[in-house]
């Protein structure tokens, strides 16, 4: 079904959630979600691994000379199969679990019950709403950089609206777009604020560390808090949509 546009008799659109709230209660839906949003994201990362392997066989025998044209042939054969079950499909699935997750009510379904589902009913879709976002701010920054920070903006609920309101391909930017419509200062400025937060944190410090050594024990650590973090940043953009949600069709 089709929702419509409530529009204020007054001219003015609501406003979004403060930074505060955001913050207060992004911070409430990680703590609850943090194992299992984790846990999809390890598998997304774990699925690199058999590539990675491959890859690191594929330089040892190189490197002593072991290697021959039908051994690289078979190696690159692997490789591409490789690619496309564990990276793309396996990878892709993970990330799609991440956004059922917030779909589903509570109690939520485990990892692996959020991963199948994921993987079964979404995979392709949610890919090509990815890539096709992907895309189209890619081609934005191509041309000129203020187009593609205006698109990222636009279409970065994309895959919510795709997850959310079944809406596929193109209709899933077109209805991102709508959402942000009216509000694009105000959810730029929400994710600005919330990557110069963490900026700040981790990467400033790295200007003043002093050594290779050291410069590389406090990347690893910026790496490991990355990731225990992330899910943090789907759980604020997840409140941001469904702000918009509520603000502009007037549902809870």
């Amino acid at each position: 079904m089709e929702q419509e546009n409530v529009q204020p008799s007054n001219g003015v659109l609501p406003k979004l959630s403060s930074i505060e709230d955001l913050f207060k209660n992004s911070f409430e839906l990680y703590k609850k979600g943090f194992l299992k949003l984790i846990g999809l994201f390890l598998i997304s990362i774990l699925a690199v691994i058999p590539v990675a392997a491959l890859l690191l066989i594929w330089g040892i025998l190189a490197y002593f000379g072991l290697n021959n044209i039908v051994l690289n042939i078979a190696l690159g054969f692997i490789g591409i199969v490789l690619l496309i079950v564990s990276v793309i499909y396996v990878s892709v699935s993970a990330q799609a679990g991440t956004f059922l997750y917030f779909k589903k009510d509570y109690p939520k379904p485990g990892v692996f019950a959020l991963f199948n589902e994921a993987r079964k009913k979404y995979f392709f879709s949610f890919l090509w709403v990815s890539a096709l976002t992907g895309i189209l701010v890619f081609l934005g920054f191509i041309f000129l950089f203020i187009p593609g920070i205006i698109l990222l903006v636009y279409y970065s609920f994309s895959v919510w609206v795709f997850m959310f309101e079944d809406k596929k391909g193109y209709e899933a930017l077109k209805g991102s777009m709508n959402l942000v419509k009216g509000y694009w200062w105000g959810v730029a400025g929400r994710f600005a604020l919330l990557y110069f937060v963490f900026y700040f944190v981790f990467a400033v410090p790295s200007f003043f560390i002093n050594g290779d050594l050291a410069l590389q024990v406090w990347s690893s650590l910026v790496q490991l808090v990355s990731f225990l973090i992330a899910p943090f940043f789907l759980c604020y953009q997840y409140l941001i949509y469904k702000d918009l949600v509520k603000l502009k069709f007037n549902k809870k």
